[in-house]
């Protein structure tokens, strides 16, 4: 059984300078299936680890030309090479800029075990254009893995399932969360983001994008901050993204700025989270929200907005607090609510790290996706 996992896209997060949760998953594929698994990119990477970590014993990663025409003639030359030495192969499409091409690729080139990993909604609503080529190319995979139970609803409620959606998630290295940061490298952080000791800090971590909705967390933290009348208070915004500039004015307008720390992408999130007090997302979709399950591996108290499958790492009361979407005024009273109380905060926390242990863990979801492989070719 050989696995070839079509990522498409460069390696890199725009939060993340090192390695993503998705490559730290492609590294656990390939210590369990090695040599009978690569990885297909269609750019550089900018992660010279991953590259590194993925050859160090065979060449597992594939890099294609990000020329249209170009990758679909070396993509065909690839697979075709690999049918001769492998009648199982399984092919798994991933959030590829071509994946709809590359899964009807695939199958005409007579792979039948091609599996499709989707994020969100292949259409919004049903009778539309979009809906009917979701319908159509959702014809080809052999399976569907959604990556939380709200993506395999939402594929249902558009009748795109056609029986074949598996719930696998994504998984996250606990440990690389979870581990104890030297005291001497959370002062240097603190120093550096110009952080006091008793800051209560909450930290967002996000790409800038319209659909991340970073500017209902910078409302929501200036109603904290005007309401409370205080200045022992920051809110750090990791990641960058296309509205950054747009959300810097917005906290200059708020009269927050001071407060905030845009802090662009970076490749020690573990110690942001370690000098957190509070974490979460407040975007308008998500199918999971990887940035969720590391604060959780970080024992941190959670808030969310409650859309797609963020209720799902966020139980409401039990490890953080959710809010309707774009609801800034809710969002400030969550804040208040965790300022105020930091019992809560330890005890939903603890919730935290044990809702990631029993769900979430990587090398678990590595073993129930590798699983459904082997079930797939038997």
């Amino acid at each position: 059984m050989k696995v070839i996992y079509v990522r498409g896209g460069t390696i890199e997060s725009s939060y993340v300078k090192n390695i993503g949760g998705l490559e730290e998953q492609f590294l656990r594929l390939n210590d369990k299936l090695k040599p009978s698994f690569s990885v297909i990119y269609s750019k550089k990477s900018d992660s010279i680890l991953f590259e590194k970590e993925m050859n160090a014993e065979n060449e597992s990663l594939i890099i294609l030309p990000n020329n249209y025409l170009q990758y679909i003639k070396r993509y065909i030359k690839l697979i075709l090479q690999e049918k001769k030495k492998d009648k199982n192969l399984i092919v798994h499409v991933h959030f590829a800029p071509l994946s709809n091409i590359t899964v009807l690729i695939t199958r005409i080139l007579g792979i039948k075990n091609i599996y499709w990993t989707k994020h969100s909604r292949l259409a919004k609503e049903k009778y539309t254009k979009s809906w009917f080529k979701s319908k159509i190319f959702s014809l080809f995979p052999k399976h569907i893995i959604c990556v939380s139970n709200a993506v395999e609803e939402e594929l249902k409620e558009l009748s795109l399932d056609y029986n074949k959606t598996t719930v696998i998630p994504i998984g996250i290295d606990i440990d690389k969360y979870s581990s104890l940061i030297p005291e001497e490298k959370k002062i240097n952080l603190q120093s550096e983001l110009k952080i006091s000791t008793n800051d209560f800090i909450v930290t967002i971590i996000a790409q800038q994008r319209p659909e991340k909705r970073v500017e209902v967390f910078i409302k929501a933290f200036a109603e904290f901050i005007n309401n409370n009348k205080m200045n022992n208070a920051v809110g750090l915004i990791i990641g960058g993204g296309p509205l950054e500039n747009e959300n810097i004015k917005l906290a200059k307008e708020l009269n927050v700025y001071n407060n905030l720390r845009f802090v662009g992408r970076r490749d020690d999130v573990d110690a942001i989270y370690s000098i957190s007090d509070i974490a979460g997302l407040t975007s308008e979709t998500e199918a999971l929200g990887l940035a969720l399950l590391e604060a959780c591996s970080s024992s941190l108290a959670l808030f969310g907005s409650n859309v797609g499958g963020i209720p799902e790492v966020i139980q409401d009361g039990y490890n953080g607090f959710l809010f309707e979407s774009a609801d800034y005024k809710k969002l400030s009273e969550i804040f208040n609510r965790y300022y105020l109380d930091k019992n809560l905060r330890e005890e939903h926390g603890k919730n935290s790290l044990k809702h990631v242990l029993d769900n979430y863990e990587i090398n678990n979801c590595c073993d129930r996706l590798i699983s459904h492989y082997k079930e797939c070719v038997n």
